[in-house]
């Protein structure tokens, strides 16, 4: 009984310990695949931003390069500082130039663009 009960701990603990790589890409997932769909991803989390305001940026935004993500405060710890989110986010879309709201906080980054543009 006592080695199933290490067997038990072990394996928790393993499951524990992966959680947070498993969560760890729960925005980024969440996003790119919104962004399969649309130009614009507006997290389920995020309430402030209405369909309306949300479909009149895809309206906006048309047939461009440009990605917009917003997410809730929560992701900041996935996003960080929010260069590696942006590149991922890329590479995963067709979208060149990405613009990532979290929070209050606005990001952006382009495969296309020089930094002076």
């Amino acid at each position: 009984m006592r080695r199933l009960g290490a067997l038990f701990a072990v394996m928790f603990a393993g499951l524990v310990l992966s959680t947070p790589a498993a969560v760890a890409e729960g925005y980024l997932d969440e996003a790119s695949q919104g962004l399969q769909t649309s130009k614009v991803y507006v997290s389920v989390a995020v309430r402030s931003v209405s369909p309306t305001a949300q479909a009149s940026l895809a309206a906006t935004i048309g047939s461009s390069s440009v990605g917009v993500v917003v997410l809730p405060d929560a992701a900041s710890s996935e996003v960080g500082d929010g260069q590696e989110f942006i590149r991922e986010l890329i590479g995963r879309s067709a979208n060149k130039t990405m613009l990532v709201v979290v929070g209050n906080r606005f990001m952006a980054g382009s495969s296309s663009l020089e930094p002076s543009d």
